[in-house]
Formats: C-alpha cells, sequence, structure tokens
C-alpha cells in the first residue's frame, strides 16, 4: 500500500519539477556576447548603436495632443500582425548604420495602413526611406525627427524602394537626393497627423481604431543586446533617442509590441517587447490618418492576379485578374510577367470592373513574380497589385504528361472551358 502511494506522488513531484525549471517566455533574455570583447571593441559597439539612434525629440505642447474617441471596448491584448489571424504589418528592415531610424518607423506605419485601409493584407508596398529622409536634407550622422519627415510626405509624398533604393545607406554612406522620374505614379501620401496625449489607454485606443502608431524611446547599451522576452530593466548608459513603431499591447503582462529596424534577426524576429512606461516611450507617439495615392482619381489597386501556378517553358499560361475607377472610366491593365516592376503587356481597354484575362509564356525556367496595375482612360496609374508567383518548368519536352496535362487535352480535345488552376 506504502508503495503504491510513493508511486502515485512521484509523478506530480516529477511534474513540479519539470514546470519549475521550463524558461518563462516573457522573461527579458539578452546576448552575451560582449563578455569577451576586448574594450575597444566595445568602444565600437557603443559608437554603432548611437548610429542607429538618430531620433532628434521634439518638444510638443499639450495643447497640440489629442485624445481619441473610445468607439469599443478595448480587448486586453492585440496586435497587428494577428488581428482576425492575419498579419497586416509588412516585413521587417535593416537601417544599419545610419541615423535614419525615424524615416523606417513612419514608413513602417503608412505601409501598414496602406494594407489596412485598403482591406488587404497582402499589398505590402515597399516604401523608400532614403526618399523622405535624405531628400528632406538629412544625413546618416544627423538624424531626424518625425515631424519634418511627415511633412514632407504630406506634402510631396513618398516613393516605392524601387524609385530611390537605401542601397549604401545601410553601410553608414549618404546619398544625394535622385529619385526615378516616374516615381510619382507609385507615389503614397498622407492627408494629416496627430499627436497622441501620454496615456496609455489613449494610445491603446489609436492603436485598435487607426492602426500602427510611430514612437520613440530612450536607448541605453543593454538594449542593443535583447533578444526576446519584456524589457523591462535598463542597464548601461544612455545612448540616445530611438524611433519604433507601435503595432499592438497586452494588459495582463503590461507591454507595448513594437517594430524595430534593426532587421529580423535582431530581438523577436525584428519586433520587441517593452513594459509600458518603459524608457519614456508614450511621450512621443503620433497617429497618421488617411493614406492615399497621389493620384485621387486613380483606379483602385487591381486583385491579386489568378491562374496558372505551372507552365513549361514556351506554352502559354492564362491569367486574370480586374478592379473599379472610382470614376467609371475605363481601364486596360499593365503587366509586369517577370517581377522588376516594368511593363511587359499593355491590353486593350476594359470597362470598370469588367475581368481582364490574358496570357503569357516564359522561355526560361525559373519563378517569376507577376503583378499588374490599371492605367484608366484619363492616362491616371493605380499602384501595382500584390505579386502572384509562376513556376516555369526546367524540361520543355516531357516523356510524360502529369494528370492536369491530360485534364487539359481531354477539356480542349471538345472544345471545353477547362478551370483556371489556381
Amino acid at each position: 500500500m506504502i508503495v503504491q502511494l510513493k508511486k502515485i506522488l512521484i509523478i506530480p513531484i516529477i511534474l513540479l519539477l519539470t514546470i519549475s525549471f521550463l524558461p518563462n517566455i516573457n522573461a527579458v533574455t539578452f546576448s552575451s556576447k560582449k563578455e569577451t570583447k576586448s574594450v575597444k571593441s566595445l568602444e565600437n559597439d557603443l559608437n554603432w548603436l548611437k548610429n542607429r539612434c538618430g531620433y532628434i525629440r521634439e518638444k510638443i505642447s499639450d495643447n497640440e495632443r489629442i485624445k481619441v474617441e473610445k468607439n469599443i471596448n478595448l480587448p486586453d491584448e492585440f496586435d497587428w500582425r494577428d488581428y482576425n489571424s492575419v498579419n497586416w504589418m509588412t516585413p521587417v528592415k535593416n537601417q544599419g548604420a545610419c541615423g535614419s531610424c525615424s524615416a523606417f518607423a513612419v514608413n513602417a506605419a503608412i505601409e501598414a495602413l496602406v494594407n489596412i485601409q485598403n482591406n488587404d493584407p497582402d499589398i505590402d508596398r515597399d516604401l523608400s526611406e532614403a526618399h523622405i529622409f535624405f531628400c528632406s536634407g538629412y544625413d546618416c550622422s544627423s538624424g531626424s525627427g518625425f515631424h519634418s519627415l511627415i511633412n514632407f510626405i504630406k506634402d510631396d509624398g513618398v516613393c516605392d524602394e524601387i524609385s530611390f533604393p537605401y542601397a549604401s545607406a545601410e553601410a553608414g554612406f549618404n546619398l544625394e537626393c535622385n529619385v526615378s522620374p516616374e516615381w510619382r505614379w507609385n507615389g503614397v501620401s498622407v492627408k494629416s497627423y496627430k499627436y497622441l496625449e501620454e496615456d496609455i489607454e489613449n494610445i491603446k485606443n489609436a492603436l485598435v481604431e487607426h492602426g500602427p502608431l510611430v514612437a520613440s524611446m530612450e536607448v541605453y547599451q543593454n538594449f542593443e543586446l535583447y533578444m526576446g522576452g519584456v524589457y523591462d530593466e535598463i542597464k548601461g548608459s544612455f545612448v540616445g533617442y530611438h524611433a519604433v513603431c507601435i503595432v499592438g499591447y497586452n494588459d495582463e503582462q503590461g507591454y507595448w509590441i513594437c517594430k524595430n529596424s534593426w532587421g529580423q534577426l535582431w530581438g523577436e524576429k525584428g519586433y520587441f517587447r517593452i513594459k509600458y512606461g518603459m524608457c519614456d516611450i508614450e511621450e512621443d507617439v503620433k497617429l497618421i490618418g488617411k493614406v492615399y495615392s497621389l493620384h485621387p482619381g486613380s483606379p483602385y489597386i487591381p486583385e491579386k492576379p489568378s491562374g496558372t501556378l505551372v507552365v513549361k517553358p514556351g506554352y502559354y499560361g492564362d491569367y486574370k485578374t480586374k478592379t473599379d475607377d472610382p470614376n467609371g472610366n475605363d481601364i486596360r491593365y499593365l503587366w509586369d510577367w517577370n517581377g522588376d516592376y516594368i511593363v511587359d503587356h499593355k491590353t486593350s481597354y476594359f470597362s470598370s470592373g469588367e475581368e481582364c484575362q490574358t496570357v503569357n509564356k516564359w522561355d526560361e525556367p525559373g519563378t517569376y513574380e507577376v503583378r499588374v496595375r490599371a492605367e484608366n482612360s484619363k492616362g491616371i496609374l493605380s499602384d501595382w497589385s500584390p505579386s502572384f508567383k509562376v513556376t516555369v518548368t526546367k524540361s520543355k519536352n516531357k516523356e510524360f504528361f502529369s494528370v492536369i496535362d491530360i485534364i487539359k487535352l481531354i477539356f480542349e480535345k471538345w472544345n471545353l472551358q477547362y478551370p483556371v488552376i489556381k
């Protein structure tokens, strides 16, 4: 009887001991890489960190700040990376050794707002940080604040990355303001922005109601070594101010979720969690308003192309899309078959909302990104659609047919319409 009792008790004891040694996923962790470094190496690391903390804090009077009207009951936790089981954020970028963090924070918010306001998480515009930073007169050593950058976008717009690549700025080199002449066809602008009152509930309201927010924070030496968990303890000297994008929160643990611009290998895949009130993060938060194309009368962004996923070299694949024009103008479609944002094919004009069907073939095997934009009869262009990947197989002459090939042959034999393979 005693032996059996011991056996019964031993299992829960083992479980308790096991659980006690499990890692706490919310506990902050830091890299220990600096423990073996020389003093000179540590000084270089500190200079590197200072270079990346280029935010210039601006004084904001109380009468400039707004309180966001609460229209909903806020959830206990919220994250734009997982809203309605969808990630509305664009990929994490890397500012490198340039003090351009403000530009990255601003574009991170605007790129997400393009997705959110168009109710399409796959648009994922890649806006040019170089454009708003260097064309505003800043350089990698000067840094900048939010005010001038957002005003630049409001007054002049921001182009896509392809029209002004960040390129060597990641290594700390300054760039001349040199934008592609046709950038305005891809340009995005904002109608307004507002400073928020320094209140956690107010910031949460703005985040849930309007979308990701731009913010700044104090940075101390140990922040560079952050690997995960909730950042709740500062160590080392004050380095400078840094700009980030707030994307979520958690009330139970009391933290913000933020997107950084130090690459996807830093922190939690480029993101970090920080305790409410830490590093003065609520002091300088801004809400960006309506995002729009520089041509308000432009057609809406076409639907993501659909059609043949796999095709052999020299054989045609079928592709389709459609969109509407806000003023009912006729639309033609400009197709990019190679993922380089260069128009390879222009269709004839379609009625607004009418489906466009077309074909294309590739001669070389590989994976191709297909995207499309619309041009209305007034000559005004839409933004590019999300891309659709097509695989071109290696061999033109296969000795056997796939099941799909056989089905197509059967349909074609009797002159039937076979379904587009999605």
